[in-house]
This record gives structure tokens, C-alpha cells and sequence, in this order.
């Protein structure tokens, strides 16, 4: 009986994996995500377990931190720097979440963050008497709101310093000024944020639109998308194969002209009149050996009888120019 009743405790008393694990992680001394109940398991999310292995860094004590910080502004060691950021992870973490709410992915913000952070490094000056997570705070913010802007549409909108400041101020402004019972027009805007009304009124656009697919239907239960309605710009397939018909016919009909001319004449129509580098007057006389002027009366002669020619046989060809660039 002793041994059944033994038993059956053996059987409701099993061992509960999770528990000992994390208990094994409290006695390895590494703390559990914020508001989560450590159970030793591995995260399965990649934020959890990024953040579970941020808060396992240890950070610096302000004199190891102002060390390792005079060896990169020194000598620019790497493995310093490596460990300054390591010790300031926790930092981009933190303002990182502070955007949440305007941008879903945490990862990129964390990740632009971190890029923040190597550039402060860089640039921190440990004899200025401030902390590096006081300074690189600037960075890691600046770096995290342009990634924002960059990416909040598909359509950049906060293209210079001042239109982001806009951007994230605008909306805040105009319910001041409505509260206070001024009317916030474009003008007074741009005269609060000392800017041009044009960046005013681009902002305030942007702020009041919203990006639409192109694959979208134009109305609801239509089969037409807004793509389908956007002109290609290029001419026409009718226009196109009408136009290449009849230059087909100009050049025939150029080429029937020319059969009966003199060398001297069919030198000006194909390399002047028709060449896309004309040849000048006093060349194609040195090679003729005539005068300039009498090339240029001969080119005169020509013109008109060719103006003639294709009027009567392409009556399609109207006002066209034969003449060729001045100056040549």
C-alpha cells in the first residue's frame, strides 16, 4: 500500500522543466525581460531575445567609461570602441521605444539607433565633463527620427531640417494657436516656425493625405484601377505608325529629288540640309572651288525647289524646315 501510495505521488509530483531552468537563469544572475517571467527558455521572438541579451551587458562605471573613450579618441581602438557600444545598447533600446507608437518595427529603429550611437562614439570628447549616454543621446535620436521620416511614406515628405521639424511639430502648434483663439493660417504658421509658407503648406498636405496604391480600384465596386488611367505619355501606336509612314515617304521622295541634281547640290542636301552636323557653306565650296556666296545661293535655289517637290508628292508635311542651324 505504502509502495502504490509512493507511486502515485511519484506521479503527480513531476518535474517541471521551465521552473528549473529559470531558475538556473536568476542563479546565473541575468534578469528576465520587463514583464515577462523569466523561465529560462529562449525567446522566441528576435526582439525578446535581443533585448534579453542587451540586458545581460554589464554597464561601465564612469571611469572605465572615460578610459576606454580616451584610447578611441586617441588611438582609435577598435576594441574600445566595441565596448562602449556594447555598454550603451541599453540606451538605443530605450529611445527607441519612445517611438513605438509612430513606427511598428522596433529592430530598424534599434538598428539605426545603434548607428547613432557608433557615430557619437566617434565624436564624444570625454574632457567635456558629460556622461556618453548624455551625448550620444542626441545622435541615436537624430539618426531613429530621420530613419522615421525616410520611411513614414512612400512619398518623402521631410526632405530638409526644416520640413521634419514641421512634421512633428505642426499639428501640436495649430491646436496652440486654435486654443488660443488665433486662426493658425499658413502665414502665421510660417512666421512661428520662421520658414517660407510654401513648406507650411507642403507639410500640412503630406500631414493631410495618405499614400494610395496604384492597383486601388477608383471607386468602390469598380474594376478600373487609378493605374489603368495613367496616360503613358508616349504617343499614340496610330500616331506613331503614322508619323514613321510618312517620314518613310519624306525620305523617298528626298531620294527621288536628288536623282537628277549635280554633285555640288546633292553635297549641300545630304550633309548640310539633312545632316544632323551640317556642313558649312565655305567647306563645301573649298571643296567645289566656288565661292561662299555662290554655295549660298545654290542652297537658296535648292531649298526652294524642294519645299516645291515634297508639297506637291507629301502634302501630309506641313511647315516643315529645311534651313539649317545659323551660324553654319
Amino acid at each position: 500500500m505504502v509502495a502504490k501510495n509512493a507511486k502515485n505521488g511519484a506521479k503527480k509530483r513531476r518535474p517541471n522543466p521551465g521552473a528549473e531552468a529559470g531558475d538556473e537563469v536568476k542563479a546565473k544572475g541575468q534578469p528576465a525581460p520587463s514583464g515577462v517571467k523569466s523561465t529560462g527558455l529562449v525567446p522566441a521572438d528576435p526582439l525578446s531575445r535581443y533585448l534579453e541579451a542587451v540586458r545581460g551587458i554589464r554597464r561601465l562605471t564612469p571611469e572605465e567609461e572615460h578610459d576606454l573613450a580616451l584610447k578611441v579618441q586617441k588611438g582609435k581602438d577598435s576594441e574600445a570602441a566595441l565596448r562602449l557600444v556594447k555598454a550603451n545598447l541599453w540606451l538605443v533600446v530605450n529611445i527607441s521605444f519612445e517611438f513605438r507608437s509612430q513606427f511598428q518595427n522596433m529592430l530598424d529603429l534599434i538598428q539605426e539607433g545603434n548607428i547613432g550611437l557608433m557615430r557619437a562614439i566617434q565624436k564624444f570628447d570625454p574632457f567635456k565633463g558629460v556622461r556618453l549616454p548624455a551625448y550620444a543621446s542626441y545622435w541615436i535620436r537624430a539618426h531613429i527620427l530621420k530613419y522615421i521620416l525616410n520611411n513614414w511614406r512612400l512619398v518623402r515628405v521631410g526632405t530638409t531640417n526644416m520640413r521634419r521639424k514641421l512634421l512633428f511639430n505642426l499639428n501640436k502648434v495649430t491646436q496652440e494657436m486654435t486654443a488660443a483663439g488665433l486662426e493658425p493660417t499658413s502665414k502665421l504658421l510660417a512666421e512661428h516656425f520662421s520658414t517660407t509658407q510654401d513648406n507650411v503648406t507642403a507639410v500640412q498636405q503630406a500631414l493631410s493625405s495618405r499614400d494610395l496604391s496604384l492597383e486601388a480600384p477608383v471607386a468602390e465596386g469598380s474594376a478600373l484601377t487609378f493605374s489603368e488611367t495613367i496616360g503613358s505619355g508616349a504617343p499614340a501606336m496610330d500616331d506613331a505608325l503614322g508619323e514613321s509612314e510618312i517620314m518613310e515617304r519624306f525620305k523617298r521622295e528626298v531620294d527621288e529629288f536628288a536623282k537628277p541634281l549635280k554633285e555640288s547640290d546633292k553635297v549641300i542636301l545630304y550633309d548640310r540640309l539633312m545632316s544632323d552636323e551640317p556642313m558649312t557653306l565655305a567647306k563645301i565650296g573649298e571643296r567645289f572651288g566656288v565661292s561662299r556666296e555662290a554655295m549660298r545661293q545654290a542652297e537658296d535655289r535648292l531649298i526652294t525647289k524642294l519645299k516645291k517637290h515634297l508639297e506637291e508628292r507629301v502634302p501630309e508635311i506641313k511647315g516643315f524646315n529645311l534651313a539649317p542651324k545659323a551660324g553654319s
